[in-house]
Protein backbone atom coordinates (compact mmCIF):
# COMPACT_ATOMS: atom_id res chain seq x y z
CA UNK A 1 0.00 0.00 0.00
CA UNK A 2 1.41 3.29 -0.71
CA UNK A 3 0.45 6.82 -1.40
CA UNK A 4 -0.28 6.78 -5.53
CA UNK A 5 -2.69 9.54 -6.75
CA UNK A 6 -4.96 10.08 -8.58
CA UNK A 7 -6.26 6.64 -8.55
CA UNK A 8 -7.17 3.91 -5.75
CA UNK A 9 -5.06 1.01 -7.79
CA UNK A 10 -2.31 2.01 -10.59
CA UNK A 11 -0.10 -0.77 -12.19
CA UNK A 12 3.39 -0.12 -12.20
CA UNK A 13 5.18 -2.31 -15.23
CA UNK A 14 8.81 -0.97 -14.20
CA UNK A 15 8.04 -2.98 -10.45
CA UNK A 16 5.63 -5.13 -12.03
CA UNK A 17 3.63 -4.38 -9.28
CA UNK A 18 0.29 -2.79 -7.85
CA UNK A 19 0.05 0.22 -5.72
CA UNK A 20 -2.97 0.68 -3.75
CA UNK A 21 -3.65 4.10 -2.37
CA UNK A 22 -3.71 4.30 1.64
CA UNK A 23 -7.45 4.79 3.03
CA UNK A 24 -8.75 2.92 -0.03
CA UNK A 25 -11.35 0.18 1.69
CA UNK A 26 -10.54 -3.64 0.72
CA UNK A 27 -13.23 -4.13 -1.41
CA UNK A 28 -12.72 -0.96 -3.71
CA UNK A 29 -8.85 -2.36 -3.75
CA UNK A 30 -9.66 -5.76 -4.54
CA UNK A 31 -12.62 -4.81 -7.25
CA UNK A 32 -9.83 -2.86 -8.95
CA UNK A 33 -7.14 -5.01 -8.68
CA UNK A 34 -9.13 -7.25 -10.48
CA UNK A 35 -9.96 -4.69 -12.75
CA UNK A 36 -6.57 -4.26 -13.33
CA UNK A 37 -5.28 -8.19 -14.03
CA UNK A 38 -8.11 -8.34 -16.18
CA UNK A 39 -6.49 -5.83 -18.19
CA UNK A 40 -3.18 -6.83 -18.35
CA UNK A 41 -4.61 -10.63 -19.41
CA UNK A 42 -5.42 -12.53 -16.38
CA UNK A 43 -8.22 -15.11 -15.81
CA UNK A 44 -11.20 -13.79 -13.96
CA UNK A 45 -11.42 -16.22 -10.56
CA UNK A 46 -14.31 -17.70 -8.67
CA UNK A 47 -12.75 -17.86 -5.36
CA UNK A 48 -11.86 -14.59 -3.13
CA UNK A 49 -8.06 -15.07 -3.88
CA UNK A 50 -6.68 -13.26 -7.56
CA UNK A 51 -4.28 -14.34 -9.64
CA UNK A 52 -1.64 -13.11 -11.42
CA UNK A 53 -1.49 -12.32 -15.06
CA UNK A 54 1.10 -14.66 -14.80
CA UNK A 55 -1.11 -17.44 -12.90
CA UNK A 56 0.12 -17.28 -9.76
CA UNK A 57 -1.36 -16.19 -6.77
CA UNK A 58 -1.39 -12.66 -5.46
CA UNK A 59 0.35 -11.68 -2.57
CA UNK A 60 -1.83 -9.33 -0.88
CA UNK A 61 -0.97 -6.62 1.99
CA UNK A 62 -2.31 -8.11 5.37
CA UNK A 63 -4.97 -4.71 5.16
CA UNK A 64 -6.25 -6.59 2.01
CA UNK A 65 -6.41 -10.05 2.81
CA UNK A 66 -9.81 -11.28 4.67
CA UNK A 67 -10.84 -7.63 5.31
CA UNK A 68 -14.82 -7.50 4.40
CA UNK A 69 -14.06 -3.47 3.90
CA UNK A 70 -10.93 -2.20 5.34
Amino acid sequence: MADVAPQAVAWDPIEVSIQVRSGTSARSALAEIRAVLRDLGAEPTTDDRPLCFCGEPLRLPGALRGAPDG
